[in-house]
């Protein structure tokens, strides 16, 4: 077994130049059809921060980072809005926390549901992968309740029910440390 399980992709500034990209492409899109420069550019700006400040921060595409080894859990604090907005334009001035082991009370394994298996007559939740089989670690301490991405590793790849089990044999020991 390795040191650390990693989940979820790192910091990085592609949630930063997508809003760039959009807010150029908005500003000259302006430009073509208005000929305006003060418009392109109030276009430009507007497109920019809706992006950046509202469409990232509340979609999951924004992730927070998190690792466990043998005595922590280490994770970047993604819990409010104000924390998503400074992960966007600060992705490496972001210290992660740290959470020792042996501070966790109880902890889930939370596999989603899938879609065609839904009591519903109209189907799942729209927001249900069809192939991805989703997985959460949802951890409960004193003070919170922690919940954390197992579906992806650092390299956007779908991790397997052994990583899983790994993360799981890493909690269940966590006490006799």
């Amino acid at each position: 077994m390795e040191n650390e399980l990693r989940f979820v992709r790192k910091p990085s500034f592609k949630p930063l130049l997508g809003s760039i990209f959009l807010g150029v492409a908005l500003g000259m899109i302006g430009l073509v059809i208005f000929h305006w420069v003060l418009l392109s550019v109030a276009l430009a700006v507007s497109g920019f921060l809706v992006d950046s400040l509202v469409l990232y921060p509340s979609s999951k595409e924004l992730n927070a980072s998190w690792f466990i080894d043998q005595k922590n859990l280490h994770y970047i604090d993604a819990s409010s809005w104000w924390k998503k907005v400074r992960l966007i334009y600060l992705p490496f001035a972001t210290k992660m926390k740290s959470l020792p082991l042996s501070k966790i009370k109880q902890y889930q394994i939370v596999k989603a549901h899938e879609i065609m298996n839904t009591n519903e007559i109209y189907g799942g939740s729209l927001q249900t992968p069809l192939f991805t089989q989703c997985r959460y670690l949802i951890i409960q301490t004193d003070d919170e309740t922690l919940k954390f991405d197992l579906t992806w590793n650092q390299l956007g790849e779908q991790n397997t029910s052994t990583q899983t089990d790994l993360v799981e044999k890493l909690l269940n020991n966590r006490n006799s440390r």
